[in-house]
């Protein structure tokens, strides 16, 4: 019956629906009709989610939204008189902790990635903040080398291990981004390079992805992950994950004097809140500019 009302959803959201029934939901509360599903035993699902099986409360609080929709739409059919989610206490969030490079250590992840076919990738990560599905899922036709800019309109994401390409999920992730000309002029090298591959190795899959394997064909944002993870754990740079460079480009931007509105712009984020709670970071080389300016207002000669 619950494929009646998912016809318009898509893929992605679909795929993440069942995956949290078949994970979360359906081995603890499966057994139970649902006229029998009481407030208590919802909470002591929530409660042994988070302590018994140490899950995140982003995690338990997206498995009990799946759950209470669909109670909610088992009240609407008059399957059951009202939603025993209703007064369930879900764990207090917790503000996720992020790392990020700083100028010295960007410096030294480019300069290991130098000359290896990763180089690319992690230069647009850091330079202009995509996220791991708009890296894998841009194409060259998405670059516009003479007017230096990059239209974000497409991204891969992975639908039950498969890599499938869509929009992005929202009207601003859907943006253009104007590139230096330092940046313009490595992409310029690395298209050359494309279609020199495209003629020279057989087999070659010219799909026109920017970054891509060593036969041409696109990255599962998966596998650019594992990617990332084993090139920082060979190269011995610190610890942080393939995201965090989105992270760090928008601490850089900042730490540089681009104004917030232009950095949301870039970063493709529809609420300017999320920009800078979440993207940009004081660094302790941030921290120490700002007390040399405080130092220079208040003990300054009038």
């Amino acid at each position: 019956m619950a494929n009646l009302y998912v016809i318009n959803v898509e893929a992605t959201t679909k795929a993440g629906y069942e995956e949290k029934i078949r994970n979360y939901i359906k081995p603890n509360l499966g057994h139970i009709p649902v006229n029998a599903l009481k407030t208590a035993t919802i909470q002591q699902w929530v409660n042994e989610l988070s302590t018994g099986k140490g899950l995140s409360p982003k995690t338990i609080k997206n498995a009990y939204q799946n759950l209470n929709a669909a109670l909610e739409k088992a009240v609407a059919l008059q399957m059951i008189p009202t939603n025993p989610c209703k007064n369930v206490v879900l764990p207090k969030a917790r503000k996720m902790i992020t790392n990020v490079y700083n100028k010295a250590e960007i410096d030294q992840m480019l300069h290991a990635a130098q000359g290896t076919d990763f180089y690319l990738a992690l230069l647009l990560m850091v330079t202009v903040g995509l996220r791991r599905g708009e890296l894998v899922g841009l194409k060259w036709e998405h670059i516009d080398l003479n007017k230096h800019t990059i239209t974000i309109c497409d991204t891969i994401v992975t639908v039950n291990g498969k890599a499938v390409k869509k929009p992005p999920k929202s009207e601003a992730g859907k943006r253009m981004i104007t590139i230096g000309p330092e940046l313009t002029g490595i992409l310029k090298r690395a298209r050359l390079d494309y279609f020199n591959d495209m003629s020279m190795k057989p087999g070659f899959n010219a799909s026109g992805y920017v970054v891509h394997k060593q036969n041409g064909d696109p990255y599962n944002p998966d596998s650019i992950t594992q990617k990332w993870e084993r090139f920082r754990e060979k190269q011995g740079l610190k610890n942080i994950r393939l995201h965090d460079l989105r992270h760090s480009c928008a601490t850089m931007m900042i730490a540089s004097g681009v104004d917030p509105k232009t950095v949301q712009h870039r970063l493709g984020h529809a609420d300017i809140s999320i920009t800078m709670n979440t993207y940009a970071h004081c660094t302790p080389e941030m921290d120490k500019a700002a007390a040399q300016k405080i130092d220079d207002v208040i003990f300054s000669i009038a």
